[in-house]
């Protein structure tokens, strides 16, 4: 933990964390509506999961399979 706080005093490094937090972020979210749609899962069922993915990355993908295997 300590190491990563040190880690992000230089503003160049937490700007490529961010970077990648959004971007991981952001891909995983096109996945899970591409995916969705192609399986009819409701937007009401997507929201959630692009909810949780915005805050806990691959919490957000975990719902999204379970959501995925019980519409199928």
């Amino acid at each position: 933990m300590r190491g990563v706080l040190e880690l992000f005093q230089n503003p160049r490094n937490l700007l490529a964390g961010w970077a990648h937090y959004l971007a991981f972020d952001l891909m995983l979210g096109i996945y899970i509506k591409q995916q969705a749609n192609e399986i009819g899962m409701s937007h009401a069922l997507q929201i959630p999961c692009f909810l949780l993915t915005f805050i806990l990355g691959p919490v957000g993908y975990l719902l999204f399979v379970i959501l995925e295997i019980c519409i199928k």
